[in-house]
């Protein structure tokens, strides 16, 4: 009797560890699955379109996803990219297969679905996209405002972002050219520059021809004329100009404000001796002599990498910055390194080339 209880105990007792061992197995692989699935579907912020929107990055499937923080759901999968939230209006960009199309950035949802082959930020109430190999604009409402009749071209890296502001455009040709056309879609300015920057205090546009700027104001007029070497615009007040070699600050009517300025200046010195050290070499016993150098009464000074020479007691430019390098020689005489050919002329202290 004690025998049958016996083996009844450790039939029991068995089919408990096999319950135990098939539990453990399921438990185990319940919790892989749950693993797993956390790993596929782990992602990051990737960025913040608005209070209640972001966009979120799923590594493993090589997506992005935009999210609605109120509604707690995803409004828009299988997204490649989504451009920054515009500063003045609700739309923006977003790409998936390929195509571009537009979503809201409060809400999330799809306000244009995917259809363009390229597309652009809203600015001014329209946005240019491009169909059919032309660019024209459309609104919020995906409904043509300007004809699609413009080419769009490859620019080699001189991008254009196709916004209005202030009424205008800048708007390449089939060549890549620039122009500016107005809100009807009227060329107000022909194609024919390398580019026009957008409008700085909304009224001045620098353009470029060539190597040389310009500078348009409001009434798309020519403030200064394009035969500047370079224009930036000055934090306090006008824009610097630089031309063969010089540079200044002037205000938008073309009054000087400051004649003279540069990126920045350096000392100027030449050898005017020897100076004889005592050292002596252990081996050979041999006098070392050193140049001696004396500083100068002249500054180096640069603009856009180019080298110049200034007087240093009234700053009177003595040598235009038009050389890759110069040295001082002689209290009289300075050597530069032409930027074509690398050749070194010598140039007196009145800025005479004396010797090529």
């Amino acid at each position: 009797m004690k025998r049958i209880v016996t083996v009844k105990i450790l039939k029991t007792g068995c089919k408990a560890v096999a319950c135990l061992f098939v539990l453990s197995v399921v438990t185990l692989a319940v919790l892989s699955c749950i693993a797993y699935h956390k790993h596929l579907n782990r992602h990051y912020l990737y960025k913040s379109l608005s209070s209640n929107v972001s966009v979120h990055e799923f590594p493993e499937h090589d997506e992005l996803r935009v999210y609605n923080d109120s509604t707690r759901r995803y409004t828009l999968k299988g997204v490649q990219w989504v451009a920054d939230a515009p500063r003045n209006d609700s739309l923006t960009v977003f790409c998936r297969n390929g195509k571009r199309g537009f979503l809201n950035v409060y809400s999330g949802e799809t306000a244009i679905p995917e259809q363009y082959r390229r597309a652009w930020v809203f600015s001014e109430g329209v946005a240019a996209v491009v169909k059919g190999g032309k660019l024209g604009f459309v609104d919020a409402r995906n409904e043509t405002v300007i004809p699609f009749q413009y080419d769009y071209a490859c620019r080699n890296g001189m991008a254009i972002d196709y916004l209005f502001r202030g009424g205008y455009c800048t708007m390449t040709d089939s060549r890549g050219a620039c122009g500016l056309i107005d809100r009807s879609g009227r060329w107000v300015i022909e194609a024919q520059y390398d580019c026009i920057w957008p409008p700085h205090e909304g009224k001045y546009r620098i353009v470029k021809e060539g190597e040389a700027y310009g500078l348009l104001d409001e009434n798309l007029e020519f403030v200064f004329p394009i035969e500047y070497e370079s224009i930036e615009y000055s934090d306090d007040k006008g824009v610097f100009l630089s031309k063969d070699g010089y540079k200044w600050q002037a205000d938008y009517d073309g009054t000087v404000l400051k004649s003279f300025v540069c990126d920045y200046t350096d000392y100027m010195s030449y050898a005017s001796g020897y100076d004889s050290h005592a050292e002596e070499d252990s081996c050979d016993e041999t006098r070392f002599s050193a140049l001696a150098y004396t500083l100068s009464d002249y500054l180096t000074y640069t603009i856009d990498n180019r080298c110049g020479v200034v007087r240093k007691d009234d700053g009177k430019v003595i040598i235009p910055a038009r050389y890759d390098q110069i040295n001082m020689l002689s209290p009289t005489l300075f050597e530069a390194q032409e930027p074509k050919d690398g050749l070194w002329v010598l140039i007196d202290i009145h800025g005479k080339v004396v010797e090529r």
